[in-house]
């Protein structure tokens, strides 16, 4: 029986369909895996851990949701290690939701490097959208060729217990909603839908399944499914909410965005590297901020001064910098450098820290350190030992720098405002710092565009899943 066959059979009194469901109404094949996912199977059978995957991945950058047995919870890290001998290096782990944590690994195995995602989940909504763990699920799990899956079953009242009280669902999703709509047929369908909903809800939510509009329908009701839930099982309900509040306790903690600070002479190439690396770590980190140099909420850098304005004197402090003008007295030059500290602070606590909690990046053309190596570019008159000391009084955050090098030939051709022997003395001491840093990388950006932008995604790899086997348990 073909597709319009059974949705006129489950739906005899007609159902709405859009311009695009005629091509998505289509069954998801059950097995396909790229290569990620197979060496991810082969290795949880061979670590004897019990899982069940959830749905079909519709490309290689995304694998299908993880059911993980609660009591094998703590063995999952024996896959990690593994799987980097594969190519596959674990650089992220988020717990996005209550028992569900979303890792991501870098694949290394192809000339450019990229990310593939996979949501791993211990516990969910399932029977009256009540919380329970993934026991039952693996216990009821079936073969699919070379792994262990969901029943059709079991899958639909899954999604629609994920979509339930939190709005989950992507678009892959509902779309795999629609497909198993027509894999159960009408009768199997609404009664996997009734082990979430209640009896007068189940065909309205089969409907709106078959027509791609289970967000849009459910979203008027989690208010008043949060209120039911609260009002019939008080005591699962407040317990969900403390290990959600325990989730979010955990992320500030232990925020998982990458701070990263981009250093070097004028002309090295710190903006074509930076525009590479917000490119390429997209799938990563979605959410991205640029700063320059800092955070510029104290008192943002003006043009220069205006001739007969009152307020020149202040501006002057913060005005742009340029080699060859004089240096600032010591005086001033000490205010605005406690200035510039105080606003690194600021921003890092109204700018910064949140999106690092929410897994963004956080990308600085030039950090504090570079008026260690270049106090000329920013006019600084002061002690020397006061600009040394004052980088240990910067915000408690890692960062990651990347260095950039360059010959001072091809530097000074591309920004002549340096001399060539200012540039070998930056050069030389951008090198030095490099040695200094607890987490550093050297690049030179005279071998050719894609190597270095190769070489940076690759060191920021390796700094990333250094940070994910210190800090993650796994």
């Amino acid at each position: 029986m073909n597709t319009q066959s059974r949705l006129s059979e489950a739906f005899p009194n007609g159902y709405s369909r859009n311009e695009t469901s005629a091509a998505v109404l289509r069954p998801f094949p059950r097995t396909k895996l790229g290569r990620f996912g197979s060496t991810l199977c082969q290795l949880l059978e061979e670590q004897s851990i019990r899982y069940c995957l959830i749905g079909a991945s519709e490309n290689d950058s995304h694998v299908p949701d993880l059911a993980v047995h609660p009591a094998d919870r703590d063995r999952l890290r024996g896959v990690f290690e593994p799987l980097r001998q594969e190519g596959y290096v674990a650089v992220e782990c988020v717990p996005f939701a209550v028992e569900s944590d979303r890792f991501y690994f870098a694949c290394l195995l192809e000339p450019q490097t990229h990310f593939v995602s996979m949501n791993v989940v211990y516990g969910y909504r399932g029977e009256g959208l009540n919380w329970k763990n993934t026991i039952g699920l693996v216990q009821r799990r079936v073969r699919c060729g070379d792994h262990w899956g969901l029943s059709a079953e079991d899958e639909f009242a899954y999604w629609l217990g994920q979509n339930s009280m939190r709005g989950t669902l992507e678009q892959h999703q509902e779309r795999r909603l629609k497909a198993l709509v027509v894999d159960l047929g009408c009768e199997d369908a609404e009664k996997s839908a009734g082990r979430v909903y209640s009896e007068g809800r189940k065909r309205e939510i089969v409907r709106a399944c078959a027509d791609g509009t289970i967000s849009k329908l459910t979203d008027g009701w989690k208010k008043g499914l949060r209120r039911k839930r609260l009002r019939q099982q008080p005591t699962s309900e407040i317990a969900y909410a403390l290990k959600d509040g325990w989730r979010l306790v955990r992320r500030w903690w232990k925020p998982s965005g990458l701070f990263l600070a981009l250093l070097g002479p004028d002309g090295v190439g710190k903006s074509t590297t930076t525009a590479n690396i917000k490119r390429d770590l997209t799938p990563l980190f979605s959410q991205q901020r640029e700063f320059h140099w800092r955070p510029q909420l104290l008192m943002p850098r003006p043009e220069d001064p205006r001739p007969g304005d009152r307020s020149g004197r202040l501006q002057e402090m913060f005005s742009q910098n340029r080699h060859g003008d004089p240096p600032r007295g010591f005086l001033i030059s000490t205010v605005r450098l406690l200035g510039v500290m105080l606003d690194y602070w600021i921003g890092y606590f109204t700018q910064i820290r949140g999106r690092l909690v929410r897994s963004g990046l956080i990308v600085f053309d030039r950090y504090y350190h570079d008026i260690l190596v270049d106090s000329l570019r920013y006019r600084y008159g002061g002690s020397k030992w006061f600009l040394r000391a004052l980088r240990f009084a910067l915000p408690p955050w890692r960062v990651f720098f990347l260095i950039l090098d360059a010959d001072e030939q091809i530097v000074y051709s591309r920004k002549q405002e340096l001399t060539l022997s200012e540039i070998q003395y930056q050069r030389a001491a951008y090198r030095e710092l490099s040695t200094q840093l607890p987490s550093a990388l050297l690049i030179r950006t005279d071998t050719g565009l894609e190597m270095c932008r190769d070489q940076a995604l690759r060191g920021i790899v390796e700094h990333l899943g250094r940070r994910f086997r210190s800090l993650s348990g796994y």
